[in-house]
């Protein structure tokens, strides 16, 4: 029994040893490329939809082997347009998200008030930012914003007062968990 043990340790050693010495024995580091994407859409802030035609130049060069270095979807990205890849900040117009809510109670309903603004008034959506958030519980299932006529749940409802900002404007919605409400 002691046999076995004796030989799975030396060949766990072994293993051991022959992963270290190919982790040790990494190349050289490559020096990154500056990055010559295409120029931004200044009405969407994307890419636009055809690649650019070469110039003769490049494609002389390319038949000679030397080679344009790629272009980076990070070449695409506005750092003042509200978004996951690039800056959160970018979705308040302070810069900054508030302190005591987390980003996950109310970043999707941020998402759903936002397209409904961006519908609701012709806006492009990456420009419109979180101006203020607070909890709220509100008092039955209107949300805070009850219709005439309409009758609600009365029940207490956790959810947020909502302030977005786009064009110089705010804006304020009432929210559930899962649902927004465009106060008037």
């Amino acid at each position: 029994m002691t046999g076995k043990w004796t030989a799975l340790t030396l060949g766990l050693l072994l293993v051991v040893t022959v992963l270290m010495a190919a982790c040790s024995s990494q190349p050289a580091p490559i020096e990154p490329v500056q990055s010559q994407g295409l120029p931004l859409d200044s009405n969407r802030g994307a890419r636009p939809e055809t690649p650019f035609e070469p110039n003769p130049d490049e494609s002389l060069q390319e038949q000679a082997g030397i080679s344009q270095p790629p272009i980076s979807i990070l070449d695409t990205i506005d750092a003042n347009e509200c978004n996951f890849i690039h800056s959160i900040n970018a979705c308040f117009s302070d810069g900054r998200p508030p302190e005591g809510i987390s980003l996950d109670e109310y970043m999707d309903l941020y998402f759903l008030a936002r397209e409904d603004l961006a519908e609701r008034f012709d806006f492009n959506p990456l420009t419109i930012k979180i101006s203020a958030i607070e909890k709220v519980e509100w008092s039955d299932s209107s949300l805070g914003n009850p219709e005439p006529g309409m009758f609600y749940t009365q029940a207490l409802v956790p959810g947020s007062r909502l302030v977005l900002e786009s064009n110089g404007a705010t804006y304020t919605y009432h929210t559930s968990k899962d649902r927004v409400v465009f106060v008037r």
